[in-house]
């Protein structure tokens, strides 16, 4: 299988369909039927034969130079495509049809009459259907003028409203290459080429490829030559109009500045093409890392993002995307209350690695948080026992003597321990179930006064316990979880130590503080309001995170000191989150300068990555972040 780069450039998608591309336009990976599977793409190659230099050259290779850019206020993807020593020059249009999985590419050839006199467009196309690189078959129709790739119950059809010059079935680079393609028909192989007749002559010649996407391979070739027959402006145009109405769906905010303007606008259209809308759920990103090479991948769906994304989502006004997310949710509740880590996208359970208790905290404070907001009374109702269930479970994992949770993974995934990060999201669940209950008028006052109890019990521990006045700061954990080498050794420096023994006489050890400034500290304050913003503590706390994590070449804001993922670099969602808090403490100017450092350091496209180069300021990894893109929706709308 082709090597996959682990950054892309840009999205294409429908909700269902979503294509990733490199910046000189090329496929990269295409997901569907869902967003999050299956990868189907080995690889496409698309390019120009030109009859003169008896050869194809592919648009993404040496000689061409590329501009890429959105149709304004879309996610449709236009490359600028020019020739560094022959005088043609193309311009792309790649964009996914709002109502069916076909994706489209417009070509429009300008130049050299000469030089483009017999001109074809090739496609060489290779496909991974289903994730796999065997069993697959293609087949030329002559009914319906398209190549047809397929295995299972997938299917992709490849066609022009162009006149077909050629085709081969079965992987021919060299006959791509030369346009020497051999007829053949049909094929148990995988790939294959097939060409296009430019449509005019000389300036302005034009050529439309449509990829459909289906169950079957006839119904594959009905979709394509049916979207074939539509008029290629009418397609782009109902496109184009899908995603502004989709913008101005939003609610109205005043954005004086271009840049803030363009990258909240982006956030609004990239929340779209990373939600399955037939299932109701909000993915971490594109994925990237299939194979987990530096991550777990990104092309899931976790509460703790999804719970910033969805409250983003939501007070830029898209509610019925949010109830939808929530009610997909509560179907995948588990019996005892909780939900587990992370799910696809149809709700059945993905690759986990430990229980995130933050997570269903987050959950439950998202949701609570959507149904007082919307006032969504029928909602609520049908909600409340779910929210009750899913209360009582965070009651259920409260530590008897530190009164924070018990030990779980922390939310970055790295560490067992009693996190005060989770603490706060735990706080944050249950007293919004509280105001539900307060809200809905529900005269269930030994459940609600036991969850009041548990969010002041943890606060006061927080306040007292989790503090080091050594360091002025909050703790970062207690009890954090190390093997036995790393506890002997704490031990014998005179740290404070501890082991616990279960049921089954396995044994856990601890150091028992954790003084690491991080920068989810700022979730006591941001978004949980477990402390207030003001509190001295607080204060202090932030005071540490600026002076420890301030990235020192480019500025930004880093995770924690020593932190190696991806070598450790400024994050987006990071410096937005301590954006968020000075906005809390009404500090708007140091607020705006990291608000601004974000933008200054996202791609001229305006996909938000995760985190950038702390050298050179460059996407360092997965991009864009949907997380990323919710925390700079949420800092625009406290901006002042």
């Amino acid at each position: 299988m082709k090597k996959k780069p682990f950054l892309i450039d840009a999205l294409t998608g429908n909700s269902k369909t979503l294509v990733s591309y490199n910046k000189k336009g090329q496929m990269e990976r295409l997901f569907w039927p869902r967003i999050d599977s299956f990868q189907q793409l080995e690889e496409i190659n698309i390019g120009v034969y030109l009859p003169k230099a008896r050869r194809t050259t592919y648009f993404h290779e040496d000689g061409w130079e590329h501009s890429q850019r959105y149709e304004e206020e879309t996610n449709i993807l236009i490359n600028e495509i020019r020739h560094a020593h022959l005088p043609v020059t193309v311009t792309q249009f790649s964009y996914v049809l709002p109502d069916r999985d076909v994706i489209v590419h417009d070509y429009i050839f300008n130049g050299d009459t000469e030089v483009l006199e017999g001109a074809l467009l090739m496609v060489d196309a290779a496909f991974n259907l289903e994730h796999q690189s065997r069993y697959q078959s293609v087949y030329f129709s002559r009914e319906s003028q398209t190549h047809v790739h397929y295995l299972n119950k997938t299917a992709v059809a490849i066609g022009s409203g162009n006149g077909v010059d050629g085709f081969e079935s079965g992987r021919n680079e060299i006959g791509a290459r030369r346009n020497d393609l051999n007829g053949k028909e049909e094929v148990n192989k995988q790939g294959g080429a097939i060409s296009f007749h430019l449509n005019g002559a000389g300036e302005g010649q034009a050529v439309s490829v449509h990829f459909a996407m289906s169950s079957a391979p006839k119904e594959a070739e009905r979709l394509c030559r049916e979207t074939l027959a539509d008029k290629q402006e009418t397609l782009y145009e109902q496109t184009a109009a899908h995603w502004q109405n989709h913008l101005a769906l939003a609610e109205k905010q005043e954005i004086e500045d271009p840049l803030r303007k363009k990258l909240y606008d982006r956030s609004l259209l990239t929340f779209a093409l990373l939600y399955d809308k037939e299932n109701g759920s909000f993915i971490a990103g594109p994925e990237v890392d299939e194979d987990y090479v530096y991550s777990g991948g990104y092309g899931y769906c976790w509460g703790r993002d999804a719970a910033y994304i969805a409250t983003a989502a939501d007070v830029a006004g898209y509610h019925d995307m949010v109830k939808a997310f929530y009610q997909s949710m509560l179907e995948i509740q588990e019996p005892n209350g909780s939900w587990n880590q992370r799910h696809f996208t149809d709700g059945s359970l993905a690759p986990v690695w430990g229980l995130q208790i933050d997570e269903p905290g987050s959950i439950l404070w998202g949701l609570s948080g959507h149904l007082l907001r919307t006032e969504n009374e029928a909602f609520a109702h049908k909600a409340w026992p779910q929210l009750k269930r899913g209360a009582e479970f965070l009651l259920s994992f409260i530590d008897e003597e530190t009164k924070l949770p018990l030990p779980s993974k922390d939310l970055w995934e790295k560490r067992s321990g009693e996190h005060q990060y989770s603490a706060a999201a735990v706080y944050g669940g249950l007293s919004g179930v509280v105001k539900v209950a307060r809200w809905l008028g529900i005269s269930e006052e030994d459940f609600v006064t036991r969850c009041e109890e548990a969010c002041r019990e943890m606060k006061e521990a927080v306040l007292t316990r989790g503090w080091s006045e050594e360091e002025q700061c909050f703790l970062r954990s207690l009890y954090l979880e190390v093997d036995e080498l790393a506890y002997l050794r704490a031990k014998e420096s005179g740290e404070e130590v501890a082991f616990r023994e279960d049921k089954n006489g396995f044994t856990s050890y601890y150091k028992v503080e954790d003084p690491t400034v991080d920068i989810s500290l700022l979730g006591l304050s941001v978004p949980f309001g477990m402390i207030d913003p003001h509190d001295p503590k607080m204060v202090k706390t932030a005071e540490k995170i600026r002076e420890q994590l301030t990235s020192p070449v480019i500025g930004g804001i880093e995770r924690f000191p020593g932190d190696i993922y991806i070598e450790g670099n400024p994050w987006m969602l990071t410096t937005l989150w301590l954006a968020q808090y000075y906005q809390a403490v009404d500090r708007h100017e140091e607020a705006d300068e990291l608000i601004d450092w974000v933008g200054r350091f996202t791609p001229e496209l305006g996909l938000i990555p995760e985190q950038v180069d702390k050298f050179s300021g460059e996407p360092a990894w997965v991009m864009p972040l949907t997380w990323s893109h919710a925390m700079y929706v949420l800092a625009l709308k406290e901006s002042k």
